[in-house]
């Protein structure tokens, strides 16, 4: 599905085999071009189970000029494809979380690092799919771009105060989905008159929701109250759709030093306090990934100088972590993603 556009007579190594070599690299831990190279040449035998190879493993530099010359757009489509048709298969339920992720090492001369927005499916804990924002715009032009990709009708997605924005929660309704989205002061007055809303609480129908953590010497409480009695807002902000709005209130107590914070929501959902701090706190799910991509990956480390490798480099990083997820899921042992890389070194059948 993706084109080459290279001549016939200079294709000695097959668009499918370079792929393919990458992306078991990448799951393997391979970082480089030549830890690439270095891992088809040890698992040859491996690699021509399933292509040909019929001239051995390509070198560094071949691997780099193919990944620079192919679309990435085509990238784009056939890994949303790919992804969405597996988490459709699994559920239709829980939230898509969109949120982006900065490539630092893809910073270079006086141009800015690619910056990719991501959409996560917080239930299969697989990337669905993602776009490169242009750096001359930012997240608010891209988001619809990304939503015309996906399939995900019912769904609700949740996005950062970013994306509040009365045309996107427009269209995500005329999707027939719902939104939860973080409100700040982006918004004029609406995230004012929120705060004022729940300052008068005690007047309010409210719905509430309680929990407590206990970790890595930490005790956090979440205190979560949803209401629909906001008829003041919807009359004087015509918000699409709005029909709850929400405070989250966060107090952590670490080494004697405690710590609240306030947060605010706007919804398309019904009011139910519960459902809806599992749908917020699952946003969070989407920053641990773009973590693992980070620190395990070392995503943010890796400097590419050609663009469209750049862009496609990063999609097979992508693919390698949703199939390690996968498989992470289907194990009965609770291994890392690291130690699921190392397996995939020694042993590159492992997840076949």
């Amino acid at each position: 599905s993706i084109s080459d556009r290279r001549q016939p007579i200079k294709r000695i190594y097959s668009v499918e085999e370079i792929m393919f070599l990458c992306l078991c690299a990448t799951m393997s831990g391979c970082e480089g071009w030549d830890e690439i190279q270095f891992f088809g040449e040890e698992h040859l035998d491996f690699l021509q189970f399933y292509l040909p190879y019929e001239h051995g493993i390509p070198s560094s530099s071949t691997i780099l000029r193919v990944l620079g010359i192919l679309c990435p757009d085509g990238f784009e489509l056939f890994f949303i494809d790919w992804f969405q048709s597996f988490s459709s298969n699994i559920s239709s339920c829980g939230s898509i979380a969109l949120d982006g992720k900065t490539l630092c090492g893809s910073k270079k001369g006086g141009k800015s690092a690619l910056h990719m927005l991501h959409a996560y499916d917080s239930h299969t804990g697989v990337l669905l799919g993602y776009t490169p924002v242009d750096g001359k715009t930012n997240e608010i032009t891209v988001i619809p771009q990304l939503l015309d990709l996906l399939e995900i009708d019912g769904r609700t997605i949740t996005m950062d105060a970013m994306g509040c924005q009365r045309d996107i929660c427009k269209k995500i309704t005329d999707d027939r989905e719902n939104y939860i989205i973080s409100l700040k002061g982006n918004q004029g007055t609406l995230h004012d008159d929120v705060k004022l809303l729940f300052e008068e609480k005690q007047h309010l129908k409210l719905e509430k929701a309680t929990t407590f953590d206990k970790q890595h010497g930490r005790i956090e409480a979440r205190h979560t109250y949803a209401t629909e009695d906001i008829g003041y807002l919807i009359e004087e902000h015509q918000w699409p759709e709005l029909k709850t709005v929400i405070m989250c209130q966060y107090t952590r107590l670490d080494k004697k030093k405690k710590k609240t914070e306030t947060m605010y929501y706007i919804s398309s959902l019904d009011a139910n306090a519960e459902n809806m701090q599992k749908t917020i706190r699952d946003q969070w799910k989407v920053e641990a990934m773009h973590w693992t991509l980070d620190v395990t990956f070392n995503e943010d480390k890796i400097a590419i100088a050609v663009d469209q490798a750049t862009q496609n480099r990063a999609c097979i990083r992508r693919i390698a972590l949703n199939m390690l997820k996968i498989y992470q899921k289907n194990l009965n042992k609770n291994l890392s993603i690291k130690r699921l890389q190392k397996k995939c070194l020694i042993k590159p059948n492992t997840i076949t």
